[in-house]
């Protein structure tokens, strides 16, 4: 957060936030703990694999690809409303 307020006001000279800026945090948050839980629930159901090591290249993959398509759409899907009214 503090460099990025360093970037707002040092750097790019925006002297205003807005109330997005503060609700954007919390949307961050939101995603990421929901990108957690995906990743705990994977790794939990990969206990059929007995080395870790596989168990988590399995998670990896598996959760790593859901979670990479839910974060893509759900980033395309606010590039899109900065063109909308």
């Amino acid at each position: 957060c503090l460099v990025a307020l360093f970037l707002y006001h040092v750097v790019f000279g925006v002297k205003y936030l807005g109330i997005l800026n503060g609700v954007a945090a919390f949307v961050i948050i939101g995603i990421g703990v929901d990108d957690v839980f995906v990743f705990i629930s994977t790794f939990r159901q990969s206990a059929h694999l007995t080395c870790s090591l596989q168990r988590m290249i399995y998670t990896v993959k598996t959760a790593g690809r859901a979670t990479f398509l839910t974060s893509f759409t759900t980033a395309a899907a606010y590039a899109a409303n900065t063109f909308s009214q």
